[in-house]
C-alpha cells in the first residue's frame, strides 16, 4: 500500500495492468487467509445471534454475581461431583422424595411429636434409670403383697395351673412368629382387623372394664399358663437383666444404617411393602389415638397406684423365681428363641447394624437440622423443578464444566466480541464502498476480496 501510495504521489500513470499485478500480490495472504474472511460471512448467524441474544452476556456481566458465587463456592459444585453418590441415589431412589412428598404426614408428625425424638434425648434418664435403678425389680422382690392376694384369692394361680392352655397352645401353634414370617399376616392382619386401634378407641373401657368388671384376673385364671410358666421361667427378666447386652450392643453395634445403605432391604421393603407408611397414613389413629388418649401415661402417672402396688406386692417376682415355669416351658417350648435363632437375622442384623442408634445419638444433628433447616426438603417439595432441570439439562452443568474456559476467555478476552461489534461497519463500509464504485476503489477491493481481479 505504501508502495502504491508512493508511486501514485509521483505522477505515475494509474493503469489496470499496474493494480492488477500490485493486487496479484497482495491477494495472496488474502486468498490463503480466505478462511477467515468467508468463515465470518459464512457463520454470519454467530455475530448476528450475540448480537440478538446480546442480553445474555449483558446478563452474565450484570449477573456476574451468579458466576462468582459458583467459583467462589466453588466447594458446591465440588461436593455434589465428590458426592455424586448423593444425586445418584435420588435419581435411582427417587421413591424415597415421593414417598416423603407422598407421606408428609411422616416428617410433619416428626416435626410435631418432635417431642418424642428429642424426650428421648432429654429423658435419656429412662433407661439408664432402668439400669442403675434396678431398685424395681429389688423392690418387687421384697415387696410381695400382689402375689399373696393372688394366693388368698388361689383362683388366679390355680386356675392358671389348671387352664394351662396359653403356653400349651403356644407349643402346639409354634406357628406365631414362623406364621408372621411366612405369612406376612402382622401387617395385613392390622389393616384388615383394624379393630385393634378402633377398639382400643372406642372399647376405651379396657382398663376401666377390666379394673371394673375383674375380668382380667378371671381371663388369667382362664388362660392359666401365663403366670405359671412367668413363674416356671424366671429367667426372663433375668436374661434381660443378664442380657442386657441388646439395647448395649445397638447402642454399640451401629451397623442399622450400614445395613439401609448396603442391604437396601429397608426402603425397597418400604416400596414393596407400601403397606407401612400407608398403614400410619390410613392408620392415622395410631399417633393421634396416643395423642388424643394421653389419658394412657396420664392415667399411669395419676394411677401410681399400678406400680405402687407392685412394689408393695413384691410377692409377684419372688413367685416367678419360686415358679420357674415359665422360661423352662420356653425352653421346652424352645420355638421363640430357637425362632429368634433360626430368623438370627433380626438381631444379628440389628448387632451387626449397631450404627444406627449410635449415628443417631452421635449425629444427633441429623433430626435437629432437619427441624432446624426444614426449609431443605420444603424447597425441594417447592422447588422440585430445580432436580428435574439438572437431571434433564444435565449437560449444562457438563458444559460449564468441560467449557469451563469458554465464559473465562468471554470475560478475560471480553474486547474481542466488542471489537467485532464497534468494528464491524468496518467491513460493511469496505464492501458497501466497493460495491457503490468499484472503479475508484478498486484498490480496497482488491485488498479485502482476493477473488476480484482488479
Amino acid at each position: 500500500m505504501q508502495g502504491l501510495l508512493a508511486r501514485k504521489a509521483q505522477g505515475e500513470k494509474n493503469s489496470d495492468s499496474y493494480y492488477g499485478g500490485t493486487c496479484a500480490t497482495q491477494r495472496w495472504p488474502l486468498q490463503q487467509a480466505g478462511l477467515w474472511l468467508t468463515t465470518l460471512q459464512q457463520a454470519g448467524l454467530w455475530l448476528t445471534t450475540l448480537q440478538q441474544a446480546g442480553l445474555w452476556l449483558t446478563t452474565l456481566q450484570q449477573a456476574g454475581l451468579w458466576l462468582t458465587t459458583l467459583q467462589q463456592a466453588g466447594l458446591w459444585l465440588t461436593t455434589l461431583q465428590q458426592a455424586g453418590l448423593w444425586l445418584t441415589t435420588l435419581q435411582q431412589a427417587g421413591l424415597w422424595l415421593t414417598t416423603l412428598q407422598q407421606a408428609g404426614l411422616w416428617l410433619t408428625t416428626l416435626q410435631q411429636a418432635g417431642l418424642w425424638l428429642t424426650t428421648l434425648q432429654q429423658a435419656g434418664l429412662w433407661l439408664t434409670t432402668l439400669q442403675q435403678a434396678g431398685l424395681w425389680l429389688t423392690t418387687l422382690q421384697q415387696a410381695g403383697l400382689w402375689l399373696t392376694t393372688l394366693q388368698q384369692a388361689g383362683l388366679w394361680l390355680t386356675t392358671l395351673q389348671q387352664a394351662g392352655l396359653w403356653l400349651t397352645t403356644l407349643q402346639q401353634a409354634g406357628l406365631w412368629l414362623t406364621t408372621l414370617q411366612q405369612a406376612g399376616l402382622w401387617l395385613t392382619t392390622l389393616q384388615q382387623a383394624g379393630l385393634w386401634l378402633t377398639t382400643l378407641q372406642q372399647a376405651g373401657l379396657w382398663l376401666t372394664t377390666l379394673q371394673q368388671a375383674g375380668l382380667w384376673l378371671t381371663t388369667l385364671q382362664q388362660a392359666g399358663l401365663w403366670l405359671t410358666t412367668l413363674q416356671q421361667a424366671g429367667l426372663w427378666l433375668t436374661t434381660l437383666q443378664q442380657a442386657g447386652l441388646w439395647l448395649t450392643t445397638l447402642q454399640q453395634a451401629g451397623l442399622w444404617l450400614t445395613t439401609l445403605q448396603q442391604a437396601g432391604l429397608w426402603l425397597t421393603t418400604l416400596q414393596q411393602a407400601g403397606l407401612w407408611l400407608t398403614t400410619l397414613q390410613q392408620a392415622g389413629l395410631w399417633l393421634t389415638t396416643l395423642q388424643q388418649a394421653g389419658l394412657w401415661l396420664t392415667t399411669l402417672q395419676q394411677a401410681g397406684l399400678w406400680l405402687t402396688t407392685l412394689q408393695q406386692a413384691g410377692l409377684w417376682l419372688t413367685t416367678l423365681q419360686q415358679a420357674g415355669l415359665w422360661l423352662t416351658t420356653l425352653q421346652q417350648a424352645g420355638l421363640w428363641l430357637t425362632t429368634l435363632q433360626q430368623a438370627g437375622l433380626w438381631l444379628t442384623t440389628l448387632q451387626q447394624a449397631g450404627l444406627w442408634l449410635t449415628t443417631l445419638q452421635q449425629a444427633g444433628l441429623w433430626l435437629t437440622t432437619l427441624q432446624q433447616a426444614g426449609l431443605w426438603l420444603t424447597t425441594l417439595q417447592q422447588a422440585g423443578l430445580w432436580l428435574t432441570t439438572l437431571q434433564q439439562a444435565g449437560l449444562w452443568l457438563t458444559t460449564l464444566q468441560q467449557a469451563g474456559l469458554w465464559l473465562t476467555t468471554l470475560q478475560q478476552a471480553g474486547l474481542w466480541l466488542t471489537t467485532l461489534q464497534q468494528a464491524g461497519l468496518w467491513l460493511t463500509t469496505q464492501k458497501e464502498k466497493c460495491q457503490t464504485n468499484p472503479t475508484v476503489n478498486s484498490k480496497q477491493m482488491c485488498m479485502w476480496t482476493p477473488d476480484i481481479r482488479c
